[in-house]
């Protein structure tokens, strides 16, 4: 016992008998071992595939605590929905842009085109008011003061003085008529664009707008040949405003054509009374004058008043086919 084993010496009976043993007893006890095994692995739950977001949270270092492995997770399930939410919220300010720059070019259309009807009825009113008032100029309802008074020789086109072929009118008249045309015809169109349900009625033809303004012309006439002929009386104001309402009702009919329409026979018999005494409070040379005012502490004649109201519904007509026809083409 002293000494370690000889190897060399010949084995023991006792060594024989347990590597005998050994022998014996190995295959049956690795069957018993592989049994175990397979027994101890079916017993275990299946493990199911891991998620994106595991992943994930199993890749955050052992350094990070719990609340940011959970950050991160968190980050991760709500990514897809982060960045649809931020492509919808992009091309929702793309949408708001597009509808700001589509606004913008609409109301840059429409100040462009309500400066051009403001053009339009301002040259139409400086080259009709002109003729029209040399009806009254003719037959002596008016007279204008030098230096401004003007004769203008235009043949067969002159109003009231065929025979003479001159245009009596002043070199401010055309300027006033065509600051009146836009006035009215400005009236109008605001009118119709500021009421709640639009326009009552649709514009009128190009025709129609000829015929309106062929009936302010007749009435305009009218006045001056009755005025003439010495009728001076209720008779003129009567029928002056029973021309002056059935152009109305022909070739107008709506509500803010007859608001437009008192408004110019109030307004128009008010600036004339402005233009008459003005120029004296101003110690300026007068510009004209009516030559037998049935009104003379105003200096006009009362029957005026019809004839703007009749002027009003030909002036809004033009303006009304210029925005929806003339604009058009």
């Amino acid at each position: 016992r002293d000494y370690p084993p000889n190897p060399l010496a010949p084995p023991s009976p006792d060594s024989e008998l347990l590597a005998s043993l050994v022998q014996a007893l190995a295959p049956s006890v690795a069957t018993s071992l592989q049994d175990q095994a397979e027994t101890w692995a079916l017993a275990q739950p299946k493990l199911a595939p891991k998620s994106v977001t595991e992943s994930v949270t199993e890749s955050v270092t052992d350094s990070e605590t719990d609340g940011e492995a959970d950050a991160v997770a968190d980050r991760v399930r709500y990514a897809p929905r982060a960045s649809t939410q931020m492509r919808m919220s992009g091309e929702a300010k793309v949408d708001r842009v597009s509808e700001g720059w589509d606004l913008l070019k609409a109301k840059s259309a429409l100040s462009s085109g309500s400066v051009s009807i403001l053009l339009f009825m301002f040259v139409c009113g400086a080259l009709l008011g002109p003729w029209l008032d040399g009806f009254h100029g003719a037959f002596g309802v008016l007279k204008y003061k030098p230096p401004l008074a003007l004769e203008l020789p235009v043949g067969v086109f002159a109003a009231g003085d065929v025979s003479r072929g001159l245009l009596r009118t002043a070199a401010w008249v055309p300027p006033l008529f065509g600051v009146a045309g836009a006035l009215i015809g400005g009236l109008y169109v605001g009118g119709d664009a500021a009421r709640p349900g639009g326009a009552e009625k649709p514009a009128p033809t190009l025709p129609a707008v000829f015929a309106a303004i062929g009936c302010f012309t007749l009435q305009y006439w009218l006045s001056g040949a009755l005025w003439a002929s010495g009728e001076r009386g209720p008779l003129l104001y009567a029928l002056l405003a029973a021309t002056g309402g059935a152009c109305w009702l022909k070739f107008d009919g709506t509500s803010v054509g007859l608001a437009v329409a008192v408004l110019t026979a109030l307004g128009g018999p008010l600036i004339e009374v402005g233009l008459v005494h003005g120029p004296a409070l101003l110690n300026l040379p007068a510009l004209y004058e009516y030559a037998q005012p049935d009104l003379p502490r105003l200096g006009i004649d009362g029957w005026i008043a019809p004839v703007y109201f009749a002027g009003a519904p030909a002036v809004g007509g033009l303006a009304r086919w210029a925005k929806s026809d003339l604009l058009k083409q």
